[in-house]
């Protein structure tokens, strides 16, 4: 009955082959866990059920990967605005990144290249919800590109961000979110990570 394919262990009827029900089925859910982002495949996925300062995506592989995408939503409990670091390998020192941003609110932008490893920012008690492309590039440093969306409704900002590592990187082996403020990763926060490339 019909014929199995090596790709997520899916099978294709046959034309005009009738009676699949629940085969047909367990190919969609397959294809919906899987396939949410055509071509990357899910590795990752969190949800805050308590306030921490840090979030680590370990057992990676960029070299076999190529490419990764984190998709976040961050609860900010601080009644600080933060700061949101990205850092490659267990690498926590601020001072072996660089990040060149750009904040537009209204008619206003904001550009600044800073020494730390930062992609967005959060309002006190409010929220962000920012996309990351990380690689390593062909030089083997750690790049990560970011697009946020952060502050309420009528002070919604946008934010854009590119990082670059010091020095450069074998791979990329383990990724951490951090926040500057203490409850800046708030409970029901929500990360998303996919790799490009399954080989």
């Amino acid at each position: 009955m019909g014929s199995y394919t090596t790709n997520y262990n899916l099978y294709k009827p046959d034309i005009d082959e009738t009676g699949w029900g629940d085969k047909v089925n367990q190919n969609f859910d397959i294809i919906d866990e899987k396939l949410f982002i055509a071509g990357f495949e899910k590795i990752a996925e969190i949800e805050l059920t308590e306030t921490v300062t840090s979030v680590l995506f370990e057992n990676l592989n960029i070299n076999n990967d190529l490419f990764y995408i984190l998709f976040f939503t961050v609860k900010n409990a601080s009644p600080y605005s933060t700061e949101y670091y990205l850092f490659v390998n267990n690498d926590t020192d601020t001072a072996n990144y660089y990040s060149q941003g750009l904040i537009i609110a209204g008619d206003g932008t904001t550009a600044a290249r800073v020494n730390k490893p930062l992609i967005c920012h959060a309002t006190n008690a409010s929220s962000v919800f920012c996309k990351v492309t990380i690689t390593k590039d062909a030089f083997s440093y750690f790049r990560a590109f970011s697009f946020a969306n952060f502050d309420t409704a009528s002070s919604v900002k946008f934010e854009i961000a590119s990082v670059c590592k010091t020095e450069t990187v074998d791979n990329i082996t383990s990724l951490t979110l951090q926040s500057s403020q203490l409850n800046g990763l708030a409970e029901s926060s929500k990360f998303l990570l996919f790799r490009a490339r399954k080989v």
